[in-house]
């Protein structure tokens, strides 16, 4: 019952009364609704003024909210809803809309630490004004990220990292790994932690002494950041990075997947090293002869990585990682603008129930096909389309009727209204 609500809560269709009775009832569906993408003003009115804190947190992390609807919260009176409309929303390949300045003005003056700081740091462009003042705040974390928006402009303030807290180094990661430090710095980021040395590994300024040391540090991830420097050849890398497999994680560098150099970009992508040409998968300022280059890259997650990151992946690329690639994102390489949606169809007959899941999201796909898809052997397909507009109303009914499908036929946007009130009323919500 609890799913079937959730369910109407995030149906397209659902007409704005029911989803305020959803937010009054102060149910499950509640959350439901407080991150459903484009939701109308009065409903956004009810979500602020919300009595459950969790509610009214959901609007200040949500990837879909309007930046002027998460500001609203900006004044909530828990310091906790504060702090996540100052975060921002967590975002996975995704921008989010920023706060407006003078929202972000009154964050970075909030009565709590956790607030200000992170305000100072999610703000796209602080005022110089405003970091000189937040570099004399009473709270250190405060401090210290206003340190971390304002090094370029004061270099003075990169000896603070010598001496920073173990709980806010994590906060000065790019100036470790790209900017010039003193000797005293540099000293005392080699005897901290293995993440500080492999971002210290990258750091172009680093004398030779340094480089030595983490040549031989005693951590892979550390002597796989040193081999992937700018200056090194292919060689020498090689002979740094011994023994590095394919099926294991690489912490992308920063100098190949944020250059916007072409000499530096073409140097990381033909590289024989497989960081290397991984990193500069995530670099989207790639020219197109560039990314047509990693798109026959032998390595699956170079492919893997242009596909979710660079807008010129092409078509016949997106459609083999789709099918290659095991990873729980897959999917969202649907909504890429190059992919060929319109071979999902050629999905109904996968082995794979996950991949038969996707061909409802072809847009012309038969109406026939969908509804022999909704009588498949696995529940997953049968609930995915249960979801689809396509779906016969007498096929929608017997789903609905069934609990293994039930949840997707309640998201159907063809669900009558009076179902839609009648799952709300079965649960209690009147």
């Amino acid at each position: 019952m609890r799913a079937n609500v959730e369910g109407v809560a995030s149906n397209p269709s659902t007409p704005e009364e029911l989803l305020l009775r959803i937010l009054a009832a102060d149910c499950a569906g509640a959350a439901a609704v407080a991150t459903r993408p484009e939701l109308p003003d009065p409903i956004y009115d009810a979500v602020v003024a919300h009595r459950d804190l969790d509610i009214r947190g959901l609007l200040a992390r949500s990837v879909f909210a309007p930046a002027r609807q998460r500001a609203r919260l900006a004044d909530d009176s828990s310091a906790v809803i504060r702090l996540f409309v100052a975060a921002g929303p967590i975002t996975f390949r995704t921008k989010v809309e920023p706060l407006p300045d003078h929202t972000y003005r009154e964050l970075v003056a909030d009565p709590s630490p956790a607030v200000r700081s992170a305000a100072c740091l999610t703000w796209p462009n602080p005022p110089a004004a405003v970091l000189d003042l937040l570099l004399h705040d009473p709270d250190p974390e405060t401090r210290t990220a206003a340190a971390t928006r304002s090094w370029r402009r004061l270099p003075h303030l990169l000896t603070q990292i010598a001496t920073v807290r173990d709980d806010l180094v994590h906060l000065w990661s790019e100036a470790i790994a790209t900017a010039p430090l003193d000797p005293a710095t540099v000293a005392a980021l080699l005897s901290r932690d293995e993440w500080v040395r492999r971002l210290l590994a990258e750091n172009p300024y680093l004398p030779g002494e340094a480089i030595a040391r983490l040549i031989a540090d005693r951590s892979h991830d550390v002597r796989v950041a040193v081999s992937m420097r700018q200056e090194l050849g292919d060689r020498v890398r090689e002979i740094i990075a011994v023994d590095i497999d394919p099926a294991e994680q690489i912490t992308p560098a920063f100098w190949p997947s944020t250059t916007d150099n072409p000499a530096l970009m073409r140097r990381a992508v033909e590289s024989t090293h497989l960081g290397l040409r991984r990193s500069a998968a995530y670099n989207p300022r790639l020219p197109r002869n560039l990314v047509h280059r990693l798109a026959a890259d032998d390595d699956a997650m170079v492919r893997l990585i242009l596909c979710e990151t660079h807008p010129y992946a092409p078509a016949d690329v997106l459609w083999e990682v789709l099918r290659e690639t095991r990873m729980i994102t897959r999917a969202d390489l649907i909504t890429h603008p190059n992919f060929p949606i319109h071979r999902l169809r050629e999905l109904a007959a996968s082995p794979d129930p996950t991949e038969r899941s996707l061909v409802v999201h072809d847009p012309i796909a038969s109406t026939e096909l969908i509804e022999r898809l909704s009588h498949d052997i696995d529940p997953r397909v049968r609930r995915a389309t249960a979801a689809d507009p396509r779906l016969s109303r007498r096929r929608l009914l017997e789903l609905l009727d069934d609990p293994t499908t039930s949840y997707g036929a309640v998201r159907n946007p063809n669900l009558p209204l009076p179902i839609m009130e009648s799952v709300l009323s079965a649960a209690g919500i009147a």
